[in-house]
């Protein structure tokens, strides 16, 4: 069932709304993403419609309640009782009085608010009427009638969702269809401002598809738009079948004085005449006599000659990578094309299109197949997200990354987290965390980030038995279960973030470990067969391998970097100088330092791999009061032989 506005308003329903996928790209790819929302005022509040942004088509989507109505203040229900006010009052007058809004102050203002209102109703009824003929048997354009026909008490919200094919086109305030009354100014006046939309950053029930754009933008093909302007006519002409004589005459004259905003075209006139003829079709074939006539000569070029397309024809078929210009211009070099033979570019391209020759060749075939591993940790997927902004500490807001691990079998997560870069010293981090709560995958699947392909975790890695796989490049449908669940992240817990979550990164990371243990692990999963990761988990984890007590991860994560001692016993890491043991000096060492340490603090150095003590930070002032030691020293090579 439908929320009520009240109920929209109360439970924040526009926090939920979710939109699947892209209206006019379905398969994806187009970057939708979310784009904040904009507001309605309703009797309770403020309500806030959620709006999805296509970067593909520069289009803006918005997920209207099916109580709201489109393009007019107020929600479907208050409109309709507007209606029947007029339909069961004695007159225009007595039912203005009894259904003026506060804000219409004088009479004369009410009638022309109610009379706006009951015009544009009729209009979504005969349109409803002429879709569902079957439905609406013997039924009046009337709210009465048409409400015991369907056998509710909501008739607009039900006609939303009987119509839900021809929204786009559908007059308002039921569907989204551009404006087609009169009015000063011949524009569509939008439900929000249209302007450049740059990018950004479902509530329970049906929600609707409300786009910015005019429907003459969302032609797909030929049909579809010979259906919008037999829709666009329809609503016109529906209420003059019922004239006759002086009030016919009247009622087109006054309708030929308007201005309109007519599908596909850029006049904003009609004719007497014009609406003569519609009419005159209506009432001979129905709504099919007001679609417009294809042309004879569809598809088929009209200025050039038939042996100039052949010749083009031909010469595509055997160079498909040329260009459009490039064909023209070597064909005319051939005289295949006479010099004063007119031929645009913008002829030829259509004249390739419609012979298939501009289509690129499909994409050799490849074995893609589902998988999944039937035990626990047999499999871990990893991958990097971008999160949202978070204070660093310093006063800067800095954008935020999420590294996160899932495992294969059950969809659990073993850790996840944001940070404030994607280096290797922040996703060891991370994989320490993950090993310590679900023990050692025996695979990590990832892609070719530079920390994926760092030394450093092919080094624990190995010395953890973990294989670490790199993903193919330029097909990450490999890795869709952790896409997925970076989906899921975007969607239902970014949205719920406060300014608070995010004042600094380790909040933020509360927030998200929080989110993950009490909703997503218990949530069922549809590639689970409705199980929860937990329950899953939990029917699978028989051979999961814990990490042994003997092994220190945090020595096991400790980078690694060779440097050679210099004269003065100093070795640089990090633009800081330190200094080793005398001993070492001009001997090649492994330097060993723990990334999350803050600077400064003394690390170990190795040397053929033994221990050989502390690099400590160099105090220029203290070695200059320490007396030097002149005595011969013991290279650290001769140590064995001495």
């Amino acid at each position: 069932m439908s929320l009520t506005d009240e109920a929209y308003v109360r439970t924040q329903g526009w926090r939920e709304a979710s939109l699947a996928a892209c209206p006019n790209h379905p398969a994806g790819g187009c970057g939708l993403r979310r784009h904040g929302t904009y507001r309605r005022k309703t009797r309770y509040g403020y309500a806030h419609i959620a709006r999805w942004y296509c970067g593909a088509s520069h289009m803006t989507f918005s997920l209207l309640p099916d109580c709201f109505a489109a393009g007019l203040p107020g929600t479907l229900d208050e409109m309709e009782a507007a209606v029947l006010s007029v339909e069961t009052a004695p007159d225009l007058g007595t039912a203005a009085a009894l259904a003026r809004p506060r804000h219409v102050g004088e009479p004369a203002g009410a009638r022309r608010w109610l009379r706006r209102r009951q015009r544009l109703v009729a209009s979504c009824l005969m349109t409803a009427l002429t879709l569902l003929p079957d439905l609406f048997a013997g039924c009046e354009p009337d709210i009465r009638s048409m409400r015991a026909a369907l056998d509710t008490g909501h008739l607009l919200v039900a006609l939303r969702a009987c119509c839900d094919a021809h929204l786009p086109v559908m007059a308002r305030p039921v569907g989204f269809a551009v404006r087609t009354v009169a009015t000063s100014d011949p524009l569509p006046v939008p439900q929000h401002a249209l302007g450049r939309d740059p990018p950004g950053g479902g509530s329970q029930g049906s929600v609707i598809l409300q786009t910015q754009r005019e429907s003459t933008l969302m032609r797909t093909d030929l049909e579809e738009h010979r259906t919008n302007i037999a829709l666009f006519r329809h609503s016109i002409v529906a209420p003059l079948q019922f004239l006759t004589g002086a009030a016919l005459a009247a009622a087109i004259r006054t309708l030929a004085a308007r201005s309109w905003v007519i599908p596909g075209s850029r006049r904003t006139a009609i004719a007497g005449q014009t609406l003569r003829d519609w009419l005159r079709a209506y009432r001979a074939r129905g709504f099919e006599g007001l679609k417009p006539k294809p042309r004879a000569d569809q598809g088929k070029p009209r200025r050039m000659p038939v042996e100039v397309a052949e010749a083009l024809i031909a010469h595509r078929q055997g160079n498909p990578a040329q260009s459009v210009r490039d064909a023209i211009a070597a064909l005319r070099d051939a005289g295949s094309i006479p010099r004063t033979s007119p031929v645009s570019t913008a002829a030829v391209y259509r004249l390739f299109h419609r012979e298939g020759l501009m289509d690129k060749p499909p994409p050799a075939a490849q074995d893609h197949r589902r998988y999944a591993w039937p035990d626990a940790n047999a499999l871990w997927q990893s991958d990097v997200m971008h999160g949202p902004k978070c204070d660093d500490g310093r006063g800067r807001r800095r954008k935020t990354y999420m590294i996160a691990f899932l495992d294969d079998a059950s969809r659990v997560v073993p850790w996840s987290a944001f940070a404030l870069s994607e280096n290797t010293a922040d996703f060891l981090t991370v994989f320490k965390q993950a090993l310590m709560r679900r023990g050692r995958p025996k695979r990590l699947y990832c892609d070719n980030g530079a920390s994926y392909r760092s030394r450093q975790l092919a080094v624990v890695c190995a010395k953890l038995d973990i294989a670490l796989i790199h993903a193919t490049p330029y097909r990450p449908a490999g890795k869709g279960k952790i896409e997925r669940y970076n989906r899921t992240v975007r969607s239902r817990f970014l949205p719920s973030l406060t300014p608070a979550d995010t004042r600094d990164i380790e909040t933020l990371n509360r927030r998200l470990a929080a989110w993950v243990e009490g909703e997503y692990h218990h949530t069922p999963h549809r590639g689970l067969d409705g199980m929860t990761p937990l329950d899953k988990w939990a029917t699978c984890c028989d051979d999961v391998r814990l990490v042994d007590h003997s092994i220190d991860l945090d020595e096991l994560c400790l980078f690694e970097v060779q440097r050679r001692v210099a004269k003065d016993r100093t070795v640089s890491l990090h633009n800081r100088i330190y200094e080793v043991d005398a001993i070492l000096v001009g001997e090649r060492v492994t330097l060993r330092w723990d990334p999350e340490a803050p600077p400064g603090r003394p690390f170990r150095v190795v040397h053929n791999g033994k221990e050989a003590g502390m690099a400590h930070p160099l105090d220029l002032h203290a070695n200059a009061r320490v007396k030097r030691d002149t005595r011969p020293t013991i290279a650290f090579r001769d140590l064995d032989t001495k």
